[in-house]
């Protein structure tokens, strides 16, 4: 069972925020991953000082708002139907679009559904595709509509 897991430099976590999308790589939101991906990631990839100071807080969420990317076909699909009309490869994702579906958005399998360029077939939808998904590293979720949320409990604080 995955745990989801927020870090913030918060010691509580603001349900009533509200989250506006605009042309971004990523959608904006309350964003988590799974157990100590996060950390392991940043451990890998990131300046110590990134997990210094932080909260740690387990989510419980109610699934059925969410969209759940775990094969190939659905991370296409949800590009396909929700591309930026712009063409922009790097706003290319309408998240306006996708948060008017859904309440959030959830990568799961994320080393088998961007195992690296040349995973598509090579068509544009497919470049920009894979483009959009290279940019999320690592399992993980984005929550902008916090009324999903179920609970929020305190795990830890890092701070060293």
């Amino acid at each position: 069972m995955h745990s989801r897991i927020h870090y913030s430099i918060n010691s509580f976590v603001d349900l009533t925020w509200k989250y506006e999308q605009r042309d971004n790589f990523k959608p904006e939101g309350l964003w988590y991953a799974f157990n100590n991906d996060w950390s392991n990631y940043c451990h890998s990839f990131c300046e110590e000082r990134s997990l210094q100071n932080i909260h740690k807080f387990k989510l419980d969420i109610e699934m059925e708002k969410m969209i759940v990317l775990d094969n190939p076909g659905k991370v296409i699909s949800l590009y396909r139907d929700n591309k930026n009309p712009a063409d922009n490869p790097l706003t290319d994702m309408d998240w306006q679009k996708v948060k008017e579906k859904y309440a959030g958005i959830e990568i799961i399998n994320y080393d088998d559904l961007y195992p690296g360029p040349g995973f598509f077939d090579g068509s544009d939808d497919y470049f920009y595709c894979s483009w959009w998904l290279s940019r999320w590293s690592i399992n993980s979720g984005c929550i902008w509509d916090l009324s999903i949320i179920k609970s929020v409990e305190w795990i830890d604080a890092v701070t060293t």
